[in-house]
Order: structure tokens, then sequence, then C-alpha cells
């Protein structure tokens, strides 16, 4: 990477961090933070255990989806070694925005060891996203029948999931041929990711008490999951708990209630992601595995 190349990465993790900043200064001067304050009070810390292991569930499932995404590429490694690869990457994207990114390092490791282009690790990866994201938006236009949005908008939800899924699998085809054979499992895997945060999500109202309005809740949270995809922050903060601002404005929903779910999210993520300091701090762990884990491998 040339110095050019490096300032202006660093520019861009600058950019991110304030953004991310100013976006959860904004939602935070916007709400009641006595509200907040309350809620996070009157949590059941009970609900929070299977909140968290089904997040953790879903973090296995996008794991095992990504290597087998790298093995229609021919890198073939161990599921551990790729969860302990996922963990890392997690770690960095979350923890160390300014350095090397989770992924790019992924990539680096991994060319490193397998004689494959550089841009079908990146495709692999960039599509393990796309995946998810296509779960996401499919459930999230499902659950909108269910809740309160004006009949046209649901209809105009309902008529986009066989059409996006037509679109979406047409793209596969044309454009990604080498994952075509494998488009059906990595979307049943992507619902997998998707269904057990969705589960997580809705332990989250639970521990926060809120009975009301659970179908507009989850719809936000999806939508929130969306939003917080996209890399313009780091890991989804501020853009999370904006679209839930906004959301919860739109479909007449507790601000406070919204805002609790949305932190309590981005804190299960951080705690699973911290597991990867070991690797973050250790990078020669991680390179000495790929000597000792790398093993023949059925799709």
């Amino acid at each position: 990477m040339s110095q050019k190349q490096s300032i202006k990465k660093k520019l861009f993790n600058i950019a991110k961090i304030i953004l991310s900043l100013a976006m959860l200064v904004f939602v935070l001067y916007k709400i009641d933070r006595q509200e907040l304050v309350l809620v996070f009070k009157n949590i059941h810390i009970i609900w929070l255990i299977p909140a968290f292991l089904l997040f953790v569930l879903s973090k296995f499932f996008s794991a095992l989806r990504l290597n087998r995404l790298l093995r229609r590429i021919s890198i073939r490694i161990s599921d551990l070694l790729n969860i302990k690869l996922y963990l890392f990457g997690m770690f960095y994207n979350l923890f160390l925005p300014g350095g090397i990114g989770g992924d790019a390092y992924k990539i680096y490791l991994l060319k490193k060891n397998f004689e494959v282009k550089t841009k079908n690790v990146l495709w692999s990866i960039v599509l393990d996203r796309v995946f998810g994201l296509a779960a996401l938006y499919f459930l999230a236009a499902i659950l909108a029948w269910f809740t309160v949005l004006p009949s046209i908008w649901k209809t105009l939800f309902l008529i986009s999931i066989p059409l996006g899924l037509l679109a979406f699998y047409f793209m596969i085809s044309y454009l990604f041929k080498t994952f075509k054979s494998f488009f059906g499992k990595a979307l049943g895997f992507s619902f997998g990711v998707q269904l057990a945060q969705f589960a997580c999500a809705w332990f989250l109202l639970k521990a926060i008490q809120q009975p009301d309005q659970t179908t507009e809740y989850l719809f936000v949270f999806l939508i929130s999951s969306i939003v917080a995809a996209f890399p313009i922050t780091i890991g989804g903060m501020g853009s999370r708990e904006l679209t839930f601002f906004y959301g919860a404005q739109l479909l007449g929903l507790d601000i406070s209630s919204s805002i609790a779910i949305s932190l309590l999210f981005y804190l299960i993520t951080a705690a699973v992601s911290l597991v990867g300091i070991y690797y973050g701090i250790n990078t020669k762990k991680i390179t000495a595995h790929f000597e000792e884990n790398q093993q023949p491998v059925h799709a």
C-alpha cells in the first residue's frame, strides 16, 4: 500500500469514527436519557443469556457460510480454523478500525497460504455479506405485512420478495458463476444467521419488559441491521441507533425501549468480538494454525 493510499485509509477510518459518534450523540441528545437509564435499571438479566447464546449461534452459521463460499474457490480450511479467523476479523473490525481491517487481513492470510487470485477471495467475502443482506431484506419484507405500516407499503414489500429473489439468483448465475451451485445453501445459512439474530432481538424485548408492538420492534431491528451492515460506521454503532430512533417515531414505538434494544445488541456484539482479542494480539497464532489445521475438506 502506497503512502497516499495509507493516508486515505486513515482519513476514511477517522471519518467513520466521527460519523458513528455524531449519530450516537445526536440520538442521545434527542431522547429522554432518564427514561433510557430507567429501562436499563429494570432489565431482567436472565433474558440476556439466551439472547447472547443466539447471537453466538448466528455467528457460527455466518462463519460456516463463509467457509463454504471459500471452498468454491479451492480454499480448504477446517471449520474450527475458519471460526478462529472469523472471530479475529470481528475483533479487528469493531475495535481496531484505524488499523488494517479484519477482512483485509483475512484476504492477506488466505492469499498467502493458497494459490488463488485476490479478487476471488475478495468476492467470496463480499458475497458472504450480500447473502446476509438478502436474507435480512426478505425477512423484513415478510414481517412488514404484520406491522402497522400502510397497506401500500406492505404490498410493495411482498411483491419485492419474488422479484428480488429472482434478480439475486440471476445476478449470482451470470456474474458469479463459481458460486451458482451454492446459491440455495448460502441463502439457507443466511436465513439461519438472521433468524438466530431475530430471536436474539425478541429475547432483548423480553429483557426490557416490552410486551407491546413486538412485531414492529422486530421489523425496525431487521431494517436497522440492514443499515448497520454498510461500512460507514464502526460496527454499525450510531447508524443502528439512528434507524431505531426514526423507526420508533414512524411506527409509534417507545423511543427509549428502541434505543435500549439497539445498545444491548451492540454490547452483545462487542462482547463476542472481544473473544477475538487473543488472535488480535497473537497474530502469529493464526498464521501457525494454517499449517496445523489445513486438511482435505469436502464441500
